[in-house]
């Protein structure tokens, strides 16, 4: 499963209470899902952490559109990169190497990326 939200809150609880927001997730952050019982949250693993987040903001993966997105005269290639002080590639949505990342995980151009001095990831590109 993938997120859907622009940024979506992830808990250590299910439930919106003050204190409990682990990270916030970025469109198209890929998920693991734990436990699906309850109608409202899904328990869900990211980058090795257990949390949850509202069933809402899941969708399936085959649904997201990270890879391009069309404008009128140009096309503009999205990848992910983690937001962390360590990191220096960019990734295509399907890199393993993101798995790594312990930190949040964004969507941006890839003259975003590369302009803040990332390089194309050695595993997927």
């Amino acid at each position: 499963m993938c997120v859907s939200g622009k940024t979506v809150n992830f808990r250590s609880t299910p439930k919106i209470i003050e204190g409990n927001i682990l990270s916030k997730l970025n469109y198209g952050t890929k998920v693991n899902v734990i436990e699906n019982e309850q109608a409202e949250w899904v328990k869900i693993e990211v980058n090795g952490i257990t949390g949850y987040v509202s069933a809402k903001y899941l969708i399936s993966c085959n649904n997201v559109n990270l890879k391009v997105y069309e404008t009128k005269n140009s096309k503009t290639v999205y990848v992910l990169i983690c937001n962390s002080s360590s990191a220096y590639a960019y990734h295509s949505y399907e890199c393993r190497g993101l798995s790594r990342c312990r930190s949040s995980v964004s969507k941006v151009t890839r003259s975003e990326a590369e302009s803040v001095g990332r390089a194309p990831c050695k595993i997927c590109y």
